[in-house]
């Protein structure tokens, strides 16, 4: 839900033309949050989902979760 937020509040900062870097790196650290997520926690073997859950050892569980799935695709994923 963070990415959302993040664009929204810079899509704002450019509405009122007021610290465009700032603006900039809410952006970057949106499209950051969304490479890392579709990197780190897309099931690539199946291609089909995200997975429930990333430990820290790299270990994962997945009870393939369809509302958090589709709560992804809803904010384009």
């Amino acid at each position: 839900m963070v990415v959302p937020l993040l664009q929204q509040v810079s899509a704002y900062y450019d509405m009122l033309q007021v610290d465009p870097d700032f603006s900039s790196q809410l952006r970057q650290m949106a499209s950051d949050i969304t490479a890392a997520v579709n990197e780190n926690l897309f099931d690539h073997s199946s291609g089909d989902h995200f997975i429930t859950q990333l430990n820290a050892d790299g270990s994962t569980r997945d009870f393939i979760d369809y509302d958090s799935n589709l709560i992804a695709v809803a904010f384009g994923r």
